[in-house]
């Protein structure tokens, strides 16, 4: 939002209906053994089809199938997808998606 220095009104900008902004995501990925793969990408629906593709080129996941979402976030830039990516990969970031994993 956007902050007027005289009056300090909030302004809430509303983008056209056409416009389009790319999101990135951030997912977690399981199979029926219980293995979690991590990764982040901006085009969730074809990449969650190329790790469950046996023809596909992804080497860690292509045997290991099939994988079912368990864990989505939305961020704004690739940037913050790698990050929330590499902390997902962490011991805290494990803790965290056992939480929610064995929900």
């Amino acid at each position: 939002s956007l902050t007027s220095r005289r009056s300090l009104v909030r302004i809430q900008y509303c983008p056209p209906d056409n416009y389009q902004h790319n999101m990135y995501y951030v997912y977690v990925l399981q199979n029926s053994q219980g293995i979690l793969y991590k990764g982040q990408t901006s085009d969730l629906i074809k990449r969650i089809q190329q790790h469950n593709d046996p023809n596909s080129s992804l080497s860690y996941t292509r045997n290991r199938g099939p994988w079912t979402l368990v864990y989505k976030e939305e961020l704004l830039t690739r940037s913050e997808a790698i990050q929330k990516e590499k902390f997902l990969k962490t011991g805290k970031g494990r803790d965290f998606l056992k939480a929610i994993v064995d929900q």
